[in-house]
Formats: structure tokens, C-alpha cells, sequence
């Protein structure tokens, strides 16, 4: 779970990541996520099934991963 500046929620679950105050991201690369890190124009979730951190635009599009 992480929280944005702007009050959002961003919170894992498998198979997504639910925005509070917007609407679900749905990827078929999200395993098991974690929304764990929020900067300026990203969100880096962390997948503990495909150990790497995925990194989506703050409006989830998926960019690309971090490891693996």
C-alpha cells in the first residue's frame, strides 16, 4: 500500500492494483503486487511471485521492469 500527495491510495492485490479514488489497474504481469513507491510520474510495485519491481505511469501504463 502506498499513499500519493494527492491523498490516492494505491493498494495490491493479486492480479492488480486498486486506486482509491480512481479505478483498478488490471495487467496480466501483475502476479502478486505491491504498490510499494510512488514518485512524480511513477509507481514501482513490487511482484513477489516474478521478483521484480514493475514500474507503471501514474495513470498505469505498465513502462517496464526493474530486475528479473
Amino acid at each position: 500500500m502506498a499513499v500519493a500527495d494527492d491523498g490516492s491510495v494505491y493498494v495490491g492485490q493479486e492480479g492488480q492494483i486498486e486506486i482509491f479514488d480512481g479505478v483498478p489497474w488490471r495487467n496480466p504481469e501483475l502476479l502478486v503486487a505491491s504498490p510499494d513507491r510512488l514518485t512524480k510520474d511513477s509507481v514501482l510495485a513490487a511482484d513477489s511471485v516474478g521478483r521484480v519491481i514493475r514500474r507503471f505511469g501514474r495513470t498505469g501504463k505498465f513502462l517496464n521492469n526493474i530486475g528479473g
